[in-house]
């Protein structure tokens, strides 16, 4: 993260918003230069082949630069871990339920079904911690929640917590 607050995906997809704009090539790869710079002073990692496509002698067309600029936006789903939904979970268990957001409909009815099926917990399902699950079903507390969807790009807005809520990403 830069110390302005923007990650490196941000800038990355203000590289890519520059590169398709409509003004001569020439232009555009010398302003996302100047970005490149500022990224590079600002220890945000840069790609070399994204740095060669941008500002190299041979400078790659657009639509090279635009499939490197692409490539960093996106990285590999497998690689990175994701925020995937909202989660509660029973204190000192792995017993999590889960749903789009905390206690939404959703979480609450499938609280209501183990709750009419008898379940031990009963009303503690209503007490939980509220966390969040990655693509692995692996539960987060809403500290690690945010770092994780920080550094995968997820977060919408500008969040005023250091702990992740559901708004942050979607």
């Amino acid at each position: 993260m830069s110390s302005s607050g923007i990650g490196r995906a941000a800038l990355i997809r203000l590289l890519l918003k520059l590169v398709r704009f409509p003004l001569p090539t020439i232009c555009r790869h010398a302003a996302a230069a100047d970005i490149l710079n500022e990224m590079g002073e600002a220890g945000i990692p840069l790609d070399k082949d994204l740095v060669q496509a941008i500002v190299g002698d041979n400078s790659a067309g657009d639509a090279e630069a635009e499939r490197i600029l692409l490539a960093c936006v996106v990285p590999d789903p497998q690689s990175v871990r994701r925020v995937v939904c909202a989660a509660i979970r029973l204190p000192g268990t792995s017993r999590v339920v889960c749903g789009a957001r905390h206690y939404d409909t959703v979480m609450r009815e499938q609280i209501r079904s183990l709750i009419d099926a008898g379940d031990a917990a009963g009303q503690a399902w209503y007490a939980c911690e509220q966390g969040f699950i990655d693509q692995a079903g692996r539960w987060m507390e809403r500290g690690e929640a945010m770092q994780i969807a920080r550094v995968a790009g997820q977060i919408v807005g500008s969040p005023t917590s250091d702990e992740l809520h559901s708004e942050d990403i979607y």
